[in-house]
């Protein structure tokens, strides 16, 4: 009987926790982002309303070795397409961020960061719910059980850790022929199966592989985001040992990468959600009070917060400097109109000996009352005479 070479692992028991990775059914869209530099529009990714959706693709992690190169993408920014059988939905950044409410994050604005305090999320692990739509959904080709057997499938589905796992195929780095390929293809998922189920890692002084159940599980795999792996022929004869240990290295640095982009963009997603929350209570505060007063204390108080964004308060600056400049647009009829009606109550009310002697050119009311009656005398009499001629 020839001797096993990694007799340590031929007779596992029974995982308490983990029993394998989910490959299929994982993505949702084509794969063409990994290969472009280009950035689609945002109606034609999977979910539009990702943040980073209009980011270079440069920017996402990845890392490249001699022997493998791994890349990272989420997944909300594959691109739409038909199938037959479409693939388990993912769970789209506006429901990540409603479920990051409901457990209790905040946004800590003087150090720009996520505050952990309370929450059911703990320091070092992904921002993601313990169930999503891998748990309590089943393929759409498959046909859905009864009650009885659709239950234990589900209970296989939440011990199983989804990834959306590829692997760019190249002649030039995993060779010509397609058996070699395939058995590349093979000792990468088997390598991956057990870091996440067993918590397998390289023990050094008794070069074998070891194993550590409290160190498997979601960690080495990033919800939400899909992995495209660019090994080598170096992989083909590699230790699984050696295999191992440069996967946990790889994935744990790739997936640090990850995590630190998803908390910033989960923070900014937060902080907006909390501006526009304060914003309309202002408004409606408003709407009870003087406008032009009102927002004249709510510019002033904005601008005095130090854990609001620049642009933001810039942005609110100018709309209520129009708001002002609309609301006194509209008010100026009413003004000059006001204005009118007080002078001509105001020269009523004046008697003629207070107006000044400019006006009268320096003769005094009575004065002018006699030249008056004198002048219409003289007419009166110089049309009698006229009468009497005829």
């Amino acid at each position: 009987m020839p001797r096993l070479r990694y007799p340590e692992i031929s007779r596992l028991p029974k995982s308490t926790n983990f029993t394998a990775v989910q490959w299929r059914n994982q993505t949702p869209g084509s794969l063409d982002p990994f290969f472009t530099m280009k950035v689609y529009k945002a109606e034609q990714l999977v979910d539009p309303g990702h943040p980073a959706a209009s980011i270079r693709k440069a920017l996402f992690p990845n890392v490249r070795r001699d022997d493998l190169g791994i890349k990272m993408m989420p997944t909300g920014l594959l691109l739409r397409e038909k199938r037959q059988f479409p693939a388990i939905p993912i769970l789209s950044w506006r429901e990540r961020v409603e479920m990051a409410k409901e457990g209790g994050l905040t946004a800590r604005h003087l150090q720009n960061n996520i505050n952990l305090r309370g929450t059911i999320f703990k320091p070092g692990e992904q921002l993601y719910p313990k169930y999503d739509y891998n748990n309590v959904l089943l393929p759409t080709q498959k046909i859905t059980p009864c009650s009885p057997v659709l239950d234990v499938l589900l209970k296989k589905t939440w011990r199983r850790v989804p990834m959306a796992f590829h692997i760019s195929t190249s002649k030039a780095r995993m060779g010509s022929f397609r058996h070699q390929r395939k058995h590349i293809e093979k000792r990468l998922r088997a390598a991956i199966n057990l870091i996440v189920t067993r918590g397998a890692y390289f023990d050094r002084e008794a070069d074998k592989i070891g194993i550590n159940m409290e160190d498997s599980g979601r960690k080495w795999v990033m919800q939400g985001w899909t992995y495209m792996f660019l090994p080598s022929t170096k992989i083909h004869q590699m230790p699984y040992t050696e295999l191992i240990d440069l996967l946990r290295t790889l994935l744990a640095h790739i997936n640090s990468q990850a995590m630190t982009m998803e908390k910033k963009w989960l923070y900014d997603s937060l902080v907006a959600e909390e501006l526009g929350s304060r914003l309309n209570r202002t408004g409606e505060r408003t709407k009870s009070l003087s406008s032009s007063a009102v927002s004249d204390v709510h510019l002033t108080g904005l601008l005095q917060d130090d854990s609001m964004h620049p642009d933001l308060v810039e942005k609110v600056g100018l709309v209520n400097l129009q708001k002002s400049r609309a609301q006194k647009r509209d008010s100026a009829p009413e003004l000059i109109t006001s204005d009118r009606k007080e002078e001509q109550h105001g020269l009523s009310n004046v008697s003629t000996e207070a107006l000044p002697s400019r006006i009268l050119a320096g003769k005094t009311p009575a004065v002018w009352k006699q030249e008056l009656i004198s002048s219409l005398s003289l007419l009166v009499g110089q049309k009698h005479n006229s009468s009497h001629e005829k």
